[in-house]
């Protein structure tokens, strides 16, 4: 007997074993949630090593799988519950499909492309379609909190073995479990708003709306170690308040917590010998969206990328500017991920590799505007702002705690993909795309039930 059929024989029933499991899994939204939020926040805990390859698709085929038996139960049951951005997910699907028929595109890299972009947006679909209970969403969000917990010692770690190695700590050393520094910072934006608009935190005051802003600034523009040590900042506001000075206004102690957190970069510059130049240099919004943006270094050269990306669209003609070059065509993971001829074209354009710096271009907008033209890249910003505008009308119209963490993590999460798609690839990074498609389904799953629940009421 062959070592093929040997191997043959034991991994078949490993397969058969693992995928009854995980079918098991997705009968039980329960489980099903718990387990993917904790696949998609540590499946990059081997990040930068050789292990990485074996943890990075158990989330996917999870996801497949539960959308399959969502489908299956829907066409059973005949019925399809709607939503009010179905029409311009499908829209954006539908452009995608056009976009790559117009191209000739690879069949394999542009199904590829398109799930990177919806795949999220697919299982909101399905949460919407599946019953959930009040007390399992609880729970959900609970797990949450305790990934962005447990990243906490992971960030410890990581820090003291950078300073045990090299001295000094670089922007990208800390990361988390994450793929990337600016990846766990941005991420960090939903637990933290969840939690506030779980213990009612309201924008009412000049100082609220100050502090909301100064969250956002803080880790949109920021490193890894600064979101994670600010939502340990924020849980001790809201669970240790007897750390902390006593306000009578909420937004005073918010802004206590600030001022430690501004005091413990002050203390992080002056321990790693970097100079107040070098600290305000990364909060000069001016030098950022300046000179900072038209060097060529790991990614930031992204503002290069618009002029190009006109030229290349115009010089195509006239339904490629409407749809794109085709999905994975042009600067998206999946492009990067196939290689494909625009992208390799893209990786090195402004010398990045011969300088030694990543290939990537840092921004959601352009792999979008490039892939699926300015049609495709609209419907994405008509999304967004649509489950903005929802998020915020959630906000403001129910008096419920649930409610309230919802959509503050979602309104926080709309601002970060409309604002980070100009600094990141937000549609397509996991850590970032799963919260905020899971946010929008589990807090429109929660407005429907209390919508069929009041109509009940009052026909009974």
């Amino acid at each position: 007997m062959s070592v093929l059929n040997i191997n043959f024989i034991y991994i078949l029933p490993l397969a058969i074993s693992l995928f009854l499991f995980f079918l098991y899994i997705c009968l039980k939204p329960k489980l099903f949630f718990y387990l993917l939020t904790f696949l998609v926040f540590f499946q990059y805990v081997a990040y930068q090593t050789p292990y990485q390859k074996y943890f990075t698709f158990w989330d996917d085929i999870l996801l497949l799988i539960f959308i399959i038996v969502v489908i299956i139960k829907v066409l059973v049951n005949g019925k399809f519950k709607t939503t009010q951005f179905d029409k311009y997910i499908f829209l954006f699907l539908f452009i995608s499909i056009i976009s790559m028929i117009l191209n000739h595109s690879p069949v394999l890299p542009s199904l590829y492309g398109i799930k990177n972009y919806l795949q999220y947006a697919i299982m909101f679909l399905c949460i919407v379609n599946i019953e959930l209970k009040e007390e399992t969403i609880r729970k959900i969000l609970n797990s949450i909190f305790l990934v962005f917990i447990l990243q906490i010692p992971f960030v410890v770690y990581q820090i003291r073995k950078v300073l045990s190695i090299n001295g000094t700590i670089n922007v990208d050393d800390i990361f988390g479990t994450f793929p990337g520094a600016n990846n766990l910072s941005y991420a960090t934006l939903f637990p933290i708003f969840l939690l506030i608009g779980k213990n009612d935190f309201r924008f009412k005051k000049i100082t609220d709306i100050v502090v909301f802003l100064i969250l956002l600034f803080l880790l949109i523009i920021g490193q890894g170690r600064l979101g994670i040590f600010l939502f340990l900042l924020v849980l001790i506001y809201i669970y240790k308040k007897q750390i902390l000075l006593k306000f009578s206004t909420k937004g005073l102690k918010l802004m206590l917590i600030f001022l430690l957190f501004v005091v413990g970069i002050i203390i992080y510059f002056y321990v790693n010998n970097k100079s107040i130049d070098d600290m305000l240099r990364n909060f000069n919004i001016l030098y950022q969206f300046s000179k900072a943006e038209f060097d060529v270094y790991s990614g930031s050269q992204r503002y290069l990328y618009y002029p190009l990306t006109w030229r290349i669209l115009k010089d195509n003609g006239l339904l490629n500017l409407l749809f794109g070059l085709g999905p994975a065509m042009y600067g998206s993971y999946a492009g990067f991920k196939f290689m494909t001829p625009y992208t390799k074209y893209l990786s090195n354009v402004f010398g990045q590799l011969d300088k030694g710096f990543d290939p990537y271009v840092s921004s959601q907008v352009i792999p979008i505007w490039g892939e699926v033209g300015f049609l495709g890249l609209v419907v994405y910003f008509i999304i967004l702002y649509k489950i903005f505008k929802f998020a915020r009308f959630c906000f403001k119209n129910y008096d419920d705690h649930l409610i309230k963490s919802l959509s503050c993590g979602l309104i926080a999460g709309s601002f970060l993909m409309i604002i980070g798609s100009f600094f990141q690839q937000v549609f397509e990074t996991q850590v970032l795309a799963y919260p905020y498609w899971l946010i929008t389904g589990l807090l429109l799953k929660l407005i429907k039930e209390r919508e069929d629940l009041k109509y009940d009421s009052l026909q009974g």
